[in-house]
């Protein structure tokens, strides 16, 4: 069910994805949790030329905290990890049918499930550890500008936003599955994204969009509990997508 020599070469073509999204989600980190003062200092300057403007600047700067969270998360961490789990997911399958190495790989001694199985741990590590080098690298920035960072808070929804990067991996695997071109592939699956996320534009309609979940805004502005089900929704909207794409994956002839 697992080929560790399939899951360390799948690490290894990873390494430059790997590093190039760790350097700018950790860059772009550090860069926010720097920026509050001078944000600071511009609200201030506003508040006599656009009151309105500086009125939402004062909103988000109330608080150092949340405002570490809005950058870093439902920005950053959210808008980027879309992006890596939409290029990992896409190059794992299609990818390897455009450069005609999916003959070589579903010849090997093992099966189409354990392939799966492998590229999907690969390509969820590889993605978590962008998510947490980065998350860990602000909030020691953040710590050392301002203290008092609300660490535990922080953490889980860090663990949340990863849990619902996983899922927008998993589903995009299932176009992997299904197509012949890598690039096509992730075009697809970021448009049927991006139409669902429109359901988060309203509160009616919100709980219906995956990305809503992973903010979990409501628990952290301190309206709500831990999003529990949002958590478990994720996780078995992840699990029902691999599955999806292990039955695609299995049957297609090649």
């Amino acid at each position: 069910m697992f080929s560790y020599s399939l899951f360390r070469k799948e690490l290894r073509e990873h390494r430059w994805l790997l590093l190039i999204g760790t350097l700018v989600l950790t860059a772009l980190g550090i860069f926010s949790a720097w920026s509050f003062d001078m944000l600071a200092m511009y609200g201030d300057m506003l508040q006599g030329f656009m009151p309105q403007l500086a009125e939402q600047f004062e909103q988000l700067l109330a608080d150092y905290n949340f405002y570490i969270w809005s950058q870093l998360h439902p920005k950053n961490l959210l808008q980027f990890g879309i992006v890596l789990a939409l290029i990992l997911a896409s190059t794992d399958l299609a990818g390897e049918v455009n450069r005609g190495s999916i003959q070589y790989l579903t010849g090997l001694p093992i099966s189409r499930r354990t392939i799966l199985i492998t590229k999907s741990a690969a390509g969820m590590l590889s993605l978590s550890i962008i998510v947490w080098v980065s998350t860990l690298v602000t909030l020691v920035t953040a710590e050392l500008l301002e203290s008092g960072i609300l660490w535990g808070k922080m953490l889980a929804a860090t663990a949340l936003l990863n849990i619902g990067l996983m899922a927008v991996y998993s589903f995009t695997l299932i176009f992997s599955a299904l197509g012949n071109d890598a690039v096509k592939t992730g075009a697809l699956a970021a448009a049927v994204l991006l139409i669902w996320s429109a359901a988060g534009l309203h509160p009616t309609t919100q709980f219906l969009s995956p990305f809503w979940h992973m903010k979990g805004i409501n628990w952290f502005m301190g309206t709500g509990p831990f999003p529990w089900l949002s958590l478990v929704g994720l996780i078995i909207f992840a699990l029902a997508s691999l599955y999806i794409a292990d039955g695609i994956f299995s049957k297609r002839e090649f």
